[in-house]
């Protein structure tokens, strides 16, 4: 029996089980604070493999397995980074969590409003419908390509099928799905990925050395891993949701750690299968990057370990993005739509985020179709996530201002619609390289520091 006979309904069908029975009761009469946050109890297990799980996803798979095939293990940077981000936001998310709960926030963007204003706050919620809603299509493009290459029923019906599945566990479970899933799909991917990398997949017989040893990443990439890393938290928008949603301050430190740790994890089972894999096939790896760590860990697998393995890859792709669709459904509603007086009622709010996840898994997979290469897109969005951290950053140094001065309100609304235009006629102009992840930062920086020396 070929892997997609089992693998792909089976997964299906737990998900559905997973993300939709223990919702199906309560759907219908769900409220705002169930629907969109988990009414704030979250506990810190389920949170921190939902932290974890919104990150580990096709893009950093792809990316990962590239850097380990050229950099060895240097590419551990990567993880490392992620782990120092954490650590710096957990400083601001332990004043955040309870101010959350004091002015009932939901997105990113109430954050913004109540502190900086209607305008920052309509300008943050712009942004992140526009960054989460990129990494649902990066998602989407590499996920579609990854899992069309593995099962032989193409790209385009994977991105269908993989859309089609969120979508429907979403629309009944809302925010309750997204962090039950996550649970179940993280658990495996670590259980898996370390029995791949420390049971199954054992040095080959005869193998040889890499036609070309690894290279010493240089210093100027560590330090942008580490700089990424350390912003990126502040303008993600997934972990101030989850933020929100913890039960506790403790249960908030407690996902933070879980994360962290889990990371660690990841990243030496990950670099372990890279370096087998290149210790066999040595310089191939090359000329199929993207592709290298799915095909070359299958080539060396056999019977049920390799239905295990695309299992791995399912649970990562599909944990990662559901989380960007209904961010962004989420988004949509709460800082789009409701701002504007077009939806009062709790209910109507309930049913418009449903809608809004129908919506944003459609052009998700319209957008994704347009796309061929995946790295395009992920620079493109990342410089958007990393203009919304400068804002992020901004506001933790101002959090003791309460209220904040107009001036400073005028400086962070305008830095931010400026960084984002900034990132994005970059990638019009030029074609979207690394230069474009970086250019929306320094654009929102230098307005800040301007506008603090105009309007001092």
């Amino acid at each position: 029996m070929a892997w997609d006979d089992f693998v792909l309904p089976g997964f299906a069908l737990l998900m559905l089980v997973v993300g939709v029975w223990p919702q199906r009761a309560s759907a219908k009469r769900a409220g705002r604070d169930s629907f969109l946050i988990s009414s704030r109890d979250v506990g810190g297990l389920a949170n921190g493999f939902s932290i974890a799980a919104s990150k580990i996803g096709s893009g950093v798979l792809v990316t990962y397995s590239t850097l380990v095939f050229t950099y060895g293990l240097d590419a551990l940077w990567l993880f490392g980074s992620y782990v120092a981000g954490y650590i710096l936001f957990y400083l601001f998310a332990m004043r955040l969590h309870p101010e959350s709960r004091s002015q009932s926030y939901y997105t990113l963007a109430d954050y913004f409003s109540r502190r900086f204003g209607p305008a920052a706050g309509r300008v943050v919620g712009a942004l992140t419908v526009l960054s989460q809603g990129g990494w649902v299509i990066t998602n989407v493009v590499a996920g579609g390509h990854l899992l069309g290459e593995l099962s032989g029923l193409g790209p385009g019906l994977m991105m269908v099928g993989m859309t089609a599945l969120i979508g429907a566990y979403l629309v009944v479970g809302g925010f309750n799905a997204v962090i039950r899933t996550d649970v179940v799909q993280y658990a495996a991917l670590l259980v898996i990925l370390c029995l791949v990398a420390w049971v199954a997949l054992q040095p080959a017989q005869g193998a040889t050395l890499p036609a070309s040893p690894v290279e010493p990443m240089p210093l100027g990439q560590k330090v942008s891993f580490l700089v990424f890393g350390l912003l990126f938290p502040m303008g993600s928008a997934e972990l101030w949701q989850r933020t929100y949603a913890a039960r506790s301050q403790r249960h908030l430190l407690g996902s933070l750690a879980i994360a962290s740790v889990s990371f660690v994890v990841v990243g030496l089972a990950l670099s372990h299968i890279c370096l087998e894999i290149r210790s066999t096939i040595g310089s191939a790896m090359e000329s199929e990057t993207g592709m290298g760590l799915a095909l070359g860990a299958a080539d060396r697998l056999s019977g049920a370990w390799v239905s295990l393995w695309y299992a791995a890859f399912l649970c990562a792709i599909v944990s990662s993005a559901d989380t960007f669709v209904f961010t962004t459904a989420s988004a949509i509603v709460e800082d789009l739509l409701e701002p504007q007086g077009l939806i009062r009622d709790e209910r109507a709010k309930v049913m418009a985020v449903r809608v809004a996840v129908v919506g944003v898994s459609v052009a998700g997979v319209s957008l994704a179709l347009s796309f061929g290469n995946v790295l395009d897109v992920t620079y493109l969005f990342a410089g958007i996530t990393l203009t919304m951290a400068i804002g992020g950053l901004y506001a933790w140094l101002l959090i003791r201002v309460d209220p904040i001065a107009r001036g400073a309100r005028m400086r962070l609304a305008a830095a931010m619609t400026l960084g984002a235009v900034a990132t994005i006629a970059h990638g019009v102009v030029t074609g979207v390289t690394v230069g474009t992840a970086v250019i929306g930062a320094a654009t929102a920086v230098v307005v800040l520091i301007l506008g603090k020396v105009v309007l001092a």
